[in-house]
């Protein structure tokens, strides 16, 4: 008689096999049968087979149990030199302080020795951030040195609490539990003396509830007595609740807060009268509620235990089971009212008991422990922080202007790349950059995008919004932004129409921010520059940059233009007023044959205004690739212009700066680029 296992893979399940061990509980859900082949009638297996996959999936008490995705939680070892790592312990108690960003450790034993020696325990203070590593702590008091005390974070006042624990030997042997309270708010510790107290308490379980901002307490030791009392400490008062059903008296459990249920969640201990317990508790504040899993860690204490920000859940590490036992090392969580067991790929943190370990800034650290029991050591000092989750930022850009956004750390070159994932808790900085015809008009979409430097701490959407920054004041049908005229290929402002002998301009204004209704104005010195192209060659005409313009009646403005004028061309500075008519020039000088149509040149001006006087420089560079306004400039064209005077008569000290086109008896046909202001 020959005997077949077959495998029947069933997707995102897992199978059991009733029975209280669980014991068919495969990995890979994989449910396992093997079958007796007699003779050749092998359709009576198959028949069996499917009668029994029958009985599984419509029987009540063969249900398959509903189980999430086998979470995987990656940790990395964290690289500390000897000289900065704090001293290697056990027994001590870490949490994450939310307001200063940095987790906490306080105390433990620092030698194998069961702790019972004051001399071996200890109560120094250290802080870790993910940027710069451990850092000891100097506060002017701290509490005595101690072990297996509780510590919590209160999240809306922002301090760590601290209660209870052991710090030695009393005279005839006992351990010496501790009942006082300390808090501790980033730069020192403050005893905290209430006039009702829970009492010496050691190995107490203790968590802060941020759903009814209360720290709670259950269970502990004193005097040799398991205990299974409930307290919570509202920053002022410690007050005993007194709930009709309690958990079994255990000491050296954990309880966690989980964000997901708004409940705190209680697992694992010990008793005298029950041994390692794997039973798991709710508080809601009011009432106890024994849950009832499917799956389970086997019973323990001493493990790590806390909000994991990850896999957004209460996680469970480690712990010990016994005298002489080896500690353990494995990872749970608590999802849908179930543990699932994790996986862990390499590498993973050594098996332990009694180390510290807290969730925040979306990782879970861990810092030293006991690798053996009872307290045989080697005590680790090792640092272990999971891999922080993915973030994804992503950015759009809006409004009828145009620009791009650029990321620090890179990532983000939007519109071309606008999505980009990032370490959780990742300070990232955004740069929203208008092309030169636009101007950023602000942030929208999640909170975070308008502080422009922020640390990513979940998906975030930002949109960057971009509006037109110039506004057309004369022939404003005539004004548009497009493709240039002369078939560059970039993206400029263009002037389009003829004017007849007598002349006439084309305005546009650049405003600064566009939501605003107020004109930007500017004083004192600026300096314009922009890259212009003519187009058509008949008659003279040309373009150009504004300055100390206004709109109000009967105001001016300076306008500095290079015309193309066939055989002689000039850069002219002249004014302009409302009406579009240009004065005489204030100022004339000849390019000679210097402008060539279709070509892209650099125009520049500063203008000085001291009191009365106004002093103006203006000069015109071509480029090197003349169909190019980005490539690198040439020579310069004819020579500088300056002029320095009184203000003529209708320019005020404060104005507009913008562009201009003007032509005579021509079709004026420009094309102006990369137009920039600066003081």
């Amino acid at each position: 008689m020959r005997r077949r296992k077959l495998g029947i893979s069933l997707w995102n399940a897992r199978t059991a096999v009733p029975g209280p061990d669980r014991s068919g509980l495969r990995d890979k859900g994989t449910l396992h049968m093997t079958f007796t082949k007699r003779g050749h009638h092998r359709h009576d297996c198959w028949a069996v087979l499917l009668r029994i996959l029958a009985i599984v999936l419509v029987s009540d008490r063969f249900a398959l149990p509903a189980m999430a995705d086998t979470p995987e939680i990656v940790w990395q070892q964290v690289s500390v030199p000897a000289a900065d790592r704090p001293p290697a312990r056990w027994g001590g108690q870490m949490v994450y302080d939310a307001q200063r960003d940095e987790f906490v450790m306080f105390g433990g034993a620092a030698q194998a020795d069961g702790g019972f020696s004051i001399t071996t325990l200890l109560n120094d203070t250290w802080v870790f951030t993910r940027d710069s590593g451990w850092v000891r702590k100097r506060p002017a008091r701290s509490p005595a040195p101690r072990r297996d005390f509780g510590l919590a974070y209160d999240l809306e006042r922002g301090r760590a609490v601290l209660f209870g624990g052991l710090n030695g030997l009393v005279p005839g042997g006992g351990l010496n539990a501790l009942g006082d309270l300390w808090e501790w708010d980033g730069t020192d510790w403050h005893e905290i003396t209430p006039s009702v107290s829970p009492g010496p308490n050691q190995t107490p379980l203790l968590t802060y509830d941020a759903g009814r901002r209360r720290t709670v307490l259950f269970g502990g030791r004193r005097d040799g007595i398991d205990l299974d009392e409930t307290w919570e400490w509202d920053g002022t008062v410690w007050q005993q609740k007194l709930p009709s059903v309690i958990p079994p008296a255990r000491r050296a459990g954990r309880i966690t807060f989980d964000e997901i249920t708004n409940r705190v969640v209680l697992f694992g201990g010990y008793s005298d009268a029950r041994g390692f317990l794997n039973d798991t508790w709710e508080w809601d504040g009011n009432t106890w509620t024994q849950r009832s899993p499917s799956h389970g860690p086997p019973g323990r204490e001493l493990q790590g235990q806390t909000y994991g920000p990850a896999v957004q859940a209460v996680m469970l590490f480690g712990g010990g089971t016994g005298d002489g036992s080896p500690p353990l090392g494995d990872i749970w969580v608590w999802q849908a009212a179930d543990w699932i067991q994790a996986v862990c790929p390499e590498p993973c943190p050594p098996a332990r008991t009694r180390f510290q370990m807290a969730g925040g800034r979306g990782v879970v650290l861990v810092f030293g422990g006991i690798a053996n029991t009872p307290y045989s050591g080697p005590i680790h000092d090792d640092t272990w922080m999971t891999d922080p989750p993915a973030r994804q930022l992503s950015v759009a850009i809006a409004g009828a202007g145009s620009g791009t956004v650029a990321s620090e750390p890179d990532g983000i070159t939007c519109p071309s790349d606008c999505s980009q994932t990032y370490p959780d808790g990742t300070a990232v900085t955004l740069d929203a950059m208008p092309a030169w015809h636009s101007v950023f008009s602000g942030w929208s979409g999640d909170p975070e995008c308008s502080a422009v430097t922020f640390t990513i701490e979940t998906d975030i959407s930002c949109v960057a919004a971009f509006a037109p920054a110039f506004r057309p004041v004369r022939r404003s049908q005539d004004v548009d932004l497009g493709p240039d005229l002369g078939g560059t290929g970039h993206i400029a402002m263009n002037l389009t129409g003829s004017a007849g002998a007598r002349g006439d301009t084309w305005l546009t204004v650049f405003d600064a921010a566009a939501e605003d209704t107020a004109p930007t104005v500017f004083s004192g010195n600026v300096n314009l520059s922009a890259d212009v192209l003519i187009h058509r060659k008949n008659n003279r005409k040309g373009a150009g940059l504004l300055v100390l313009y206004n709109e109000a009646p009967g105001k001016k403005g300076l306008a500095l233009i290079v015309y193309d004028g066939g055989n002689t061309d000039t850069l002219v500075l002249a004014t302009v007023d409302q009406a579009g008519k240009l004065s005489a020039p204030l100022k004339q000088i000849s390019l000679a044959r210097g402008i060539t149509l279709d070509h892209w040149y650099r125009l520049s001006m500063d203008m000085h205004v001291t009191g009365p006087t106004v002093t103006v420089t203006g000069v015109v560079f071509r480029h090197a690739a003349g169909a190019d306004p980005n490539s690198p400039l040439g020579s310069q064209v004819g020579p500088t212009l300056t002029f320095s005077g009184p203000r003529p008569a209708g320019v005020d000290d404060t104005g507009e700066v913008g562009i201009i086109a003007s032509a005579f008896s021509a079709t004026v046909d420009s094309s102006v680029a990369n137009f920039k202001v600066a003081q």
